[in-house]
């Protein structure tokens, strides 16, 4: 097989426009006496110009274009010492052509996958899928996006605020233009149809998924069974920069959660049910020390740790009582139990060990100082009382007393 040359020669600026070609498009155009053959350079150059380079979807034909122009050049120069491999050319440049139309030609839509109905255990955690859900019928290739890179990626896994991770079968629908694209194998009975199931789908989710046409959601309490194969590592401008075959497991971490309590996904059993009382008590230690203070909210970033039970008085804070709304704090030990089959997320619980509520910092506003006590003394007349809990931190932060 001919060597490709370094350099594209200026002449064949003419079959691209002018424009650059991406990386490896020397391969499949390459030198200045094929200019008599203008169409299916044309056709090459202008292939390799509107698809990203080496997308997993037309790495093939890339492939098969580079290796069909290389046997013609090959002939071509046979050609031009003897007689003898002219008569190959006509054949050569045809199969140049049909491959350079396959890279120009419309990708067809992915099919949808064979469903059949299964019932998940609702200890999966996902509260609003329905009982039986439409799920693949024979092993598949999905394709996941994520903003990490592909050593944060395989370090500290995929982040999500929810309980599934999305798949797509068409991996150039899920392309961002920086993070990675990860191929994973899907066992049968595992993806979940999007489309099977749209009418379920809260509001926020069907309007980040669209109609969902090839869209399937993974289940972190099924993921365990999933692995992935391999990871594109994306450039900055949507093309892939680097390819890395994993073999490995998944990860996950819950980032970005609507509630913001880092490392808790969207769906947590709330505190208190709103069914049963409108408001109830919880109790917290605050530093009386501004500096304390500050330096325990930088350890529990978004929220903080209070209490359905008083606990004992502890030096140099303020034992804070607690007018909570309904459902607004985070029931730890419940959430824990309600995915206890979730085993990708026990990880991430465990950074909540030994608490029992989390209130957000979004809820600080509506949780309302209804006591406090100093040294174990109720402090009936305190400047902190009646304050809202995030109006107290703040007069905190002005000075102690």
């Amino acid at each position: 097989m001919a060597p490709a040359p370094s350099v594209i020669p200026p002449t064949l600026d003419r079959c691209t426009g002018g424009k650059a070609l991406p990386a490896g498009g020397v391969l499949v155009i390459s030198n200045a006496y094929m200019a008599r053959h203008q169409e299916v350079l044309q056709s090459a150059g202008q292939a390799l110009l509107e698809l990203p380079a080496s997308l997993p979807a037309t790495a093939s034909a890339l492939v098969e274009v580079g290796a069909a122009w290389a046997d013609y050049l090959v002939a071509f120069d046979e050609s031009l010492r003897s007689e003898a491999g002219s008569g190959e050319l006509g054949a050569l440049l045809e199969r140049l052509g049909r491959a350079s139309g396959c890279l120009l030609a419309e990708p067809p839509l992915p099919a949808r996958l064979s469903v059949h109905k299964r019932q998940l255990s609702t200890r999966y955690g996902i509260p609003w899928l329905p009982g039986m859900v439409p799920v693949n019928d024979e092993p598949t290739t999905l394709y996941v996006w994520t903003e990490r890179t592909v050593e944060e990626m395989l370090h500290f896994g995929f982040p999500t605020a929810e309980l599934f991770l999305v798949g797509r079968l068409d991996p150039q629908s899920v392309v961002g233009w920086h993070g990675s694209l990860v191929r994973v194998d899907v066992p049968s009975g595992i993806a979940v149809e999007v489309e099977g199931i749209h009418g379920h789908l809260p509001a926020y989710l069907s309007e980040q998924l669209g109609e969902g046409h090839d869209a399937y959601l993974l289940p972190l309490g099924l993921l365990p069974h999933v692995r992935i194969t391999e990871v594109y590592q994306l450039d900055g401008r949507g093309d892939v920069a680097s390819t890395h075959e994993v073999g490995d497991g998944v990860l996950i971490c819950f980032e970005h959660a609507r509630h913001g309590v880092r490392h808790l996904p969207n769906d947590v059993v709330r505190w208190p049910n709103s069914r049963r009382r409108s408001e109830a008590k919880a109790f917290l230690h605050l530093p009386i020390d501004p500096r304390l203070l500050a330096r325990q909210l930088a350890v529990s970033p978004g929220w903080l740790p209070v209490f359905r039970e008083r606990p004992f008085q502890r030096e140099g804070h303020y034992a804070l009582s607690l007018k909570v709304k309904g459902q607004t704090a985070i029931d730890i030990m419940a959430t824990a139990e309600w995915l206890a089959d979730v085993t990708l997320a026990r990880a991430e619980l465990r950074r909540f060990a030994g608490l029992d509520l989390v209130l957000p910092q979004l809820e600080f506003a509506s949780a309302e100082v209804c006591g406090v006590m100093v040294g174990g003394r109720q402090a009936a007349a305190h400047r902190l009382r009646g304050l809202s809990l995030a109006e107290a931190i703040d007069e905190i932060h002005v000075g102690s007393g």
